[in-house]
């Protein structure tokens, strides 16, 4: 019975030791490609810069590979003109989503760590305008900002350990979305974003991948 307890203990201490929260903040530019029942997409288009925020959680598995899950907010915003017609143009969207993904540990050298990762999940519009000169029009009821967005993305970081437990995170993204399930409407939207965002890791247990204790060893 005292063996099993053990044992018991030693594997929580373990999946403790190997776990991670993660919080990111930054900022998004996105592009909307929309098509209408022609094929004619939207000209002229300016990216606006908005913010985005991520929570998540990780785990490690071997020694190199990271799989994890997170809870998404993302704004996306665009602006065009129509000149023949003097015309402004602007949609302003947020979007709330889920994310599962895997990253990747490329190499550690002085407490800096470098990852690869993908991901991927749904995202679900919370609210959303277009603003035509002056006058404002909600999207709640536009089917392709409506529906559910399915979204893929991949990234590239890198780690500086502070401590045992927390290290200091900077991430470039880039990701695009596609509806989720099939539509009649000959209309469609693509958003295609870049992220770049700051954040904290917080180990449950030592923060082992950066190699901080072979760092703090060596010295």
């Amino acid at each position: 019975m005292k063996t099993t307890i053990t044992l018991c203990f030693l594997l929580l201490v373990g999946a403790l030791n190997a776990q991670q929260l993660v919080t990111k903040v930054g900022r998004t530019t996105s592009r909307f490609n929309y098509e209408d029942s022609q094929g004619q997409g939207l000209a002229n288009q300016q990216a606006q810069q908005r913010f985005c925020y991520e929570l998540g959680y990780r785990h490690k598995i071997g020694s190199r590979w990271y799989p994890g899950a997170s809870f998404t907010y993302r704004r996306y915003s665009v602006s065009s003109t129509i000149p023949e017609y003097d015309t402004q143009l602007q949609w302003d969207t947020q979007y709330v989503g889920f994310k599962v993904g895997m990253d990747g540990q490329l190499f550690s050298t002085n407490g800096w760590t470098f990852m690869l990762g993908v991901g991927a999940g749904p995202q679900f519009m919370t609210s959303g305008t277009q603003k035509i000169n002056e006058e404002v029009y909600g999207l709640a009821k536009t089917e392709q900002f409506d529906k559910t967005l399915w979204s893929y993305q991949g990234a590239l970081g890198v780690n500086y350990c502070m401590d045992e437990r927390i290290a200091v995170l900077l991430e470039y993204s880039y990701g695009s979305t596609t509806t989720f399930g099939k539509t009649d409407d000959p209309e469609s939207l693509r958003i295609n974003a870049h992220y770049l965002s700051l954040g904290l890791l917080v180990s449950l247990g030592k923060c082992d991948f950066c190699s901080f204790n072979s760092l703090k060893s060596t010295r």
